[in-house]
């Protein structure tokens, strides 16, 4: 992936996780650092990830990971909506596949709780986020619907 080509032409990159409570949201990148190595630096807001299902802070970490790597590759410009509008035409497959990898829940949850951190995109474009939505077989609804259950954690596992 977008990393591994950074790393096998010589560059040291790191996800650094730090927790933030203060934060609004469960997860924000907050930027690169580069000495020797490039830190990718990933806040995490501990208090609203443990309210959550562990597959929703997967989520989380995945979606804000991805903000670090495209960053990396200077694609992490341009507005809010612009940035995941990206991310979504080009990482949306990706994304989903990891999460039910790494949780073994189905695609199409997986695929519902991935569109859940593109809100702007649901807003400012949304055929192209139904698009997504009807490509791992949910409706717009149907995403808010699963996530919510994650997020409530009437679905899910517990975080530890």
């Amino acid at each position: 992936m977008i990393a591994n080509e950074y790393i096998q032409n010589g560059g040291d990159f790191n996800l650094v996780f730090s927790e933030n409570p203060n934060l609004s949201v469960p997860g924000q990148f907050v930027g690169n650092s580069v000495n020797s190595v490039v830190n990718s630096n990933v806040q995490l807001n501990p208090n609203l990830l443990n309210s959550r299902a562990f597959e929703y802070g997967v989520s989380v970490v995945l979606h804000e990971s991805l903000h670090g790597i495209m960053e990396l590759r200077g694609l992490n410009y341009g507005s809010e909506t612009q940035v995941h509008e990206r991310m979504l035409l080009s990482y949306f497959e990706i994304l989903v596949e990891a999460l039910s990898d790494a949780t073994g829940i189905s695609q199409s949850d997986a695929g519902a709780l991935t569109l859940n951190g593109f809100g702007s995109v649901a807003t400012s474009n949304p055929n192209f986020f139904a698009q997504k939505a009807q490509s791992v077989g949910l409706t717009t609804q149907q995403v808010s619907d699963v996530a919510s259950e994650y997020k409530n954690k009437t679905k899910g596992s517990n975080c530890n």
